[in-house]
């Protein structure tokens, strides 16, 4: 990893923080965790979970392990009723909005570790979804 990309990701992280709030605020809540005040408390440990990676040179480590999320979120919840969908779905919006230009081309391997994360948060939790063996789960999977 480029030694400056981290310092240059710490300066974008209030304007990702701003950006990520108010696209939460637009999305419906579907589920009590999915508030988007409840939400935010996840941010600083999110980012602070990239910003680890990208200072300990883990990533490439790391993608192997958890290859990261290819395509929408959103098929990698079969109930659809994960908040963290949403989450990250708006977070890498945010990314792109606070951070994609500052970054340049370097955005693309902190893209890549976000969506990583993303993908090993996601399936954790649906994991331990009580709708995954439901019938209505497995409609919703076969649309």
């Amino acid at each position: 990893m480029p030694p400056a990309l981290r310092p240059r990701l710490a300066a974008c992280v209030p304007a990702i923080k701003q950006e990520w709030i108010r696209l939460l605020h637009g999305e419906p809540t579907l589920t009590p965790l999915g508030r988007p005040d409840t939400l935010v408390f996840l941010m600083d440990v999110t980012l602070g979970q990239l910003a680890a990676e990208l200072a300990h040179g883990t990533a490439a480590d790391r993608l192997r392990r958890h290859p990261p999320v290819i395509g929408t979120v959103h098929a990698y919840c079969r109930c659809g009723l994960n908040p963290l969908l949403k989450y990250y779905g708006t977070g890498e919006l945010a990314l792109r909005a606070g951070a994609g230009a500052a970054l340049g081309e370097e955005f693309e391997i902190v893209l890549r570790i976000f969506r990583a994360l993303a993908r090993r948060e996601i399936e954790a939790l649906c994991g331990v979804c009580r709708h995954r063996e439901t019938a209505a789960c497995a409609t919703i999977t076969q649309r």
